[in-house]
């Protein structure tokens, strides 16, 4: 009994360290590009499409944290150039004391991500990182960027979506009715978009009150992989929407997410089950509009789905907490969200395809 209760703490904290770094790494990596861009370069459009990976082995591993990226760079009159890296990160082996000592444009909460593993014997800092992303390279590594006493190395791959086959996910599934999404289709999607949020949160990558309209498909890709796009310029950081919110939300990015399964489910926009009890004593919408909708089809949901399924939108739209605190930066909730939303998606679609799943359950 000892030694089980050992294990779940050993994986317990390997999880939570597994989706903290992937967190981190993206939200340095944003910040490294902003740094670069535009910058460095006013000629081209820049536009960096970040591919949603659930894990995909059953071992959770900080150094098994990696970033994929599409880049896009889009010039009028010529082609645009496209490139699909992997990002691998590793502590950087010199440190300039006085970039330590200059605050940093982005600062991260302190991590347990320095038993990264990672090697490459690339030496080459990327300093203009469109004539990189134009250039011809023999060698797997274009380079590294260095941001926060990190190296990204960006080794190319050959995939690379085009831009014109991304659209957004509530286009690609507006119109098609319950029945018409199929079961693996819409499993599929709700791995991806709980992966997003743990990903992603409190990053400039995802609006806390993001939608379907921000998370993109690729059309021509069999398996619908999922991606955030994000175009840099000088407004990058501007781009977050507000709204006001309700004291009904614990936390307003995972209430998101329960809504986005709700119109995977039901294949229509929340709003379309508008009814007068949700409406204000004018008839007119307010803050409490979308969560008396949630709130209603989340019961109603129960007696239509899966019961995994299910139970993973309940505890979006009505999360439990064991510390009172529901913010993914605290370790307890991102794992409580982990075990109550993320691994019953996973397991959901192991039950109903197993043959062909290509995720892992995890711990």
């Amino acid at each position: 009994m000892i030694l089980q209760e050992e294990r779940k703490e050993r994986a317990t904290a390997s999880t939570a360290a597994y989706w903290l770094a992937m967190r981190d790494h993206a939200y340095r990596l944003f910040s490294a590009l902003h740094s670069l861009w535009p910058q460095s370069c006013c000629v081209h459009k820049h536009n960096v499409n970040l591919r949603v990976d659930p894990p995909i082995s059953d071992e959770f591993h900080e150094s098994l944290a990696i970033t994929r990226l599409c880049f896009s760079l889009e010039k009028e009159g010529s082609d645009p150039i496209g490139k699909n890296v992997t990002m691998h990160s590793s502590p950087a082996l010199e440190t300039n004391l006085s970039l330590q000592k200059k605050k940093a444009r982005f600062d991260l909460p302190a991590s347990s991500e320095s038993g990264s593993s990672f090697k490459c014997p690339e030496t080459r800092k990327i300093q203009n990182l469109c004539v990189v992303l134009a250039q011809r390279h023999h060698k797997p590594c274009l380079g590294y960027i260095h941001v926060q006493q990190w190296h990204y190395h960006a080794h190319q791959t050959r995939e690379c979506p085009h831009s014109g086959n991304l659209i957004p996910l509530r286009a690609f599934s507006v119109g098609r009715n319950r029945a018409g999404i199929a079961p693996r289709e819409r499993c599929l999607y709700s791995i991806m978009l709980a992966s997003a949020v743990m990903q992603l949160f409190d990053t400039p990558w995802l609006a806390t009150n993001w939608s379907l309209d921000d998370i993109f498909v690729d059309s021509k890709d069999i398996d619908g992989q999922l991606y955030v796009s994000k175009s840099f310029g000088e407004d990058s950081l501007a781009s977050t929407r507000t709204r006001k919110i309700n004291a009904f939300v614990k936390n307003q990015m995972i209430f998101a997410l329960g809504v986005a399964l709700l119109e995977l489910s039901y294949g229509k926009d929340i709003m379309s089950f508008l009814e007068p009890e949700d409406l204000d004593d004018s008839n007119q919408r307010n803050a409490l509009t979308v969560y008396f909708i949630a709130d209603r089809l989340t019961k109603e949901i129960q007696r239509i789905e899966m019961p995994r399924f299910a139970r993973a939108v309940s505890k979006c739209i009505c999360p439990a907490s064991d510390t009172y605190d529901f913010d993914l930066t605290n370790e307890g909730y991102r794992h409580r969200f982990y075990v109550d939303v993320v691994q019953p998606l996973q397991q959901e679609y192991e039950t109903l395809f197993p043959s062909v799943s290509p995720y892992r359950a995890g711990v």
